[in-house]
């Protein structure tokens, strides 16, 4: 079959074209389709955890974790890490979302218990899991769970592969304002025997452990500004050992 040169371009030309408003249609809609899948997580994960304003994927390469996502506020500060894990077992299935902090601290999670026995009771034992650390979640009232023992497993395996999957992270706790100054682990200790004045309130002893730091003295002064209005400026000041200044965190302006 022989085909002329003008219809062999007609051909190609209409290839080309409707090639090229594919790509368009892809380019135009695929930031539209994203978005809105972005919008549905953000609605499932709202449960659990407030304030998301935008999430990002994490690559995750966990058994029964099915997502794992970087939630960030309207600030752009990381205020949390999610996980979706689901397992069936012989009653039925058990899908687990749970929210976890940068300190490793479990602060929200639900589940989805779709089973013929116990399935009240296991979302229940479930919620118990806030508030312990999630590389060693524990239900904090000390309970077992459910007699129904392939729930109570099957809800410990997927709290087991979360865990798993937020270690992988190696993520990088968040640190006190204390901590930023002094080193992870410092903390500070009120020095009642300390006498205060006017400008000198309060003073903190900063540890790590049993060795001594330095020290932390709230400062607070008043003053005149714009002429006739009269404003006050309350911070701490940080002290080494051998009182050098190493830093200010400011409380009230």
């Amino acid at each position: 079959m022989k085909i002329n040169l003008r219809s062999f371009l007609t051909i190609v030309i209409t290839i080309l074209v409707v090639f090229g408003l594919l790509i368009v249609t892809d380019i135009i809609t695929k930031p539209i389709i994203e978005n809105n899948e972005m919008k549905l997580k953000i609605e499932e994960y709202s449960e659990i955890l407030d304030d998301i304003d935008t999430i990002e994927t994490l690559t995750i390469s966990e058994e029964f974790v099915s997502d794992a996502q970087k939630a960030v506020n309207d600030k752009g500060e990381i205020i949390g890490y999610l996980f979706t894990a689901s397992k069936d077992n012989q009653w039925g299935s058990i899908l687990i979302r749970m929210a976890v902090s940068a300190n490793g601290e479990i602060i929200g999670v639900t589940s989805v218990v779709d089973q013929s026995l116990s399935a009240d009771e296991t979302k229940a034992y479930i919620t118990k899991f806030i508030g312990s650390k999630i590389e060693s979640p524990e239900a904090l009232d000390g309970s077992t769970g459910p007699t129904t023992r392939d729930s109570v497993l099957t809800a410990e395996e997927l709290i087991g592969s979360i865990s798993k999957a937020f270690i992988s992270l190696e993520i990088e706790p968040d640190l006190t304002e204390i901590e930023l100054i002094y080193g992870k682990g410092a903390v500070a200790t009120l020095d009642d025997s300390f006498t205060g004045n006017e400008l000198v309130l309060m003073k903190e002893d900063i540890y790590l452990e049993d060795t001594y730091l330095g020290s932390l003295y709230l400062l607070k002064g008043t003053g005149i500004y714009h002429q006739t209005n009269e404003g006050s400026l309350e911070y701490k000041v940080a002290l080494d050992e051998d009182l050098n200044i190493l830093g200010f965190i400011e409380i009230e302006y």
